[in-house]
C-alpha cells in the first residue's frame, strides 16, 4: 500500500528556515569586512576559524530550505493527487470494529472450553510453583 502524499510545504515554513541562513550569512559578511575584505586579513585577525564554522553551521542550516523548495517543486497539484489511484484508501471491507468484537467472541468461548469438563472449576489442581531466583519458599 502506498504511503499517503505529504501535503505542501507551507510558504511559512520556507520563511522560517531562511531566518537561520539570514542569520550567518549576516555574521559572515560582517567578519569578512574586518580583515580588510580578504581571507589573508580575516585570517591574521584570527577571526579564521569563526568564519569556518560559521560557514559550516550556514551550510547545515541551507538542508532544511533546499528540501522544501525540492517538495514545492515537485509536488504536484492538489486537484492531480486527488485523482490517483494510489493515493486513495482502498475499499477492502474490511472493519476493525467488527474484527475486534469477533475475537472477543472467540476468546469468550475458547476460555469455557478450555476449562478440564471433567473436574468442577474448584477442584482443578493448583499448578506447582515456579521456580524463582533468590530465597526458596517453604
Amino acid at each position: 500500500m502506498a504511503k499517503p502524499a505529504k501535503p505542501a510545504p507551507s510558504p511559512f515554513a520556507l520563511i522560517g528556515a531562511m531566518l537561520p541562513l539570514v542569520y550567518f550569512g549576516g555574521m559572515i559578511y560582517y567578519f569578512s569586512g574586518v580583515g580588510g575584505g580578504t581571507i589573508e586579513g580575516i585570517v591574521d585577525i584570527g577571526l579564521g576559524p569563526t568564519v569556518a564554522g560559521l560557514t559550516i553551521v550556514g551550510l547545515l542550516f541551507t538542508i532544511k530550505p533546499v528540501m522544501i523548495i525540492f517538495r514545492l517543486l515537485a509536488g504536484t497539484p492538489k486537484a492531480a493527487r486527488s485523482t490517483t489511484s494510489f493515493d486513495s484508501e482502498p475499499e477492502s471491507g474490511f472493519d476493525a470494529d467488527d474484527a475486534i468484537a469477533r475475537y472477543m467472541a472467540k476468546r469468550g468461548q475458547g476460555d469455557a472450553e478450555t476449562a478440564s469438563p471433567h473436574l468442577p472449576p474448584e477442584t482443578n489442581p493448583a499448578p506447582p510453583p515456579r521456580a524463582s531466583f533468590g530465597r526458596k519458599s517453604i
